[in-house]
């Protein structure tokens, strides 16, 4: 299986939601479940990004 790299924008927008759920952890804006589904989030989009070409 080859996997290729994201587009800058797609690994641009995962680090978006994993620093914002960072950010909701640890300052306390919301409940950590919206801090796992945006790092869940996160995760699924760069590994979709990885298995499909041209996201």
């Amino acid at each position: 299986m080859k996997l290729n790299a994201p587009k800058q924008v797609t690994w641009i927008i995962a680090v978006i939601l994993a620093v914002l759920a960072l950010v909701v952890k640890f300052a306390g804006f919301a409940s950590l479940t919206v801090a796992f589904w945006l790092a869940l989030a996160s995760a699924v989009i760069l590994i979709l990004a990885s298995f499909f070409a041209g996201l």
